[in-house]
């Protein structure tokens, strides 16, 4: 119940955040022309916050129902993969890059 209820905030607040911020992210002069709508871009913000907290919900009161079939994708779903290790820099050294090409190159 708690799970859904942190699920359906975290859509809610995906739509009205996008939709709020909207003219920041799509118009190529917003902050040149200074068009005052700060004001709905922080609000817009503030709901990419609740987004964040409600994400982070979801994947803690999901653990212990997911980890019952498998702790491994319990642990997936809870953090993403590499990240809790201590070694997660070392991954990027397996990408394959030419010679004077950069990493965002091979993407």
């Amino acid at each position: 119940m708690l799970a859904g209820i942190f699920f359906i905030a975290a859509a809610v607040a995906a739509i009205i955040g996008l939709a709020l911020e909207g003219p920041a992210l799509n118009e190529s002069r917003y902050i040149v022309a200074a068009s005052g709508d700060d004001a709905r871009v922080i609000l817009g913000a503030f709901f990419e916050v609740i987004l964040a907290i409600s994400v982070i919900g979801t994947a803690v009161t999901l653990f212990p129902t997911v980890k019952r079939q498998s702790e491994g994708i319990a642990l997936a779903y809870v953090a993403p993969s590499g990240s809790l290790s201590k070694d997660s820099k070392p991954h990027l050294s397996r990408l394959k890059t030419r010679p004077g090409s950069t990493l965002a190159d091979a993407r």
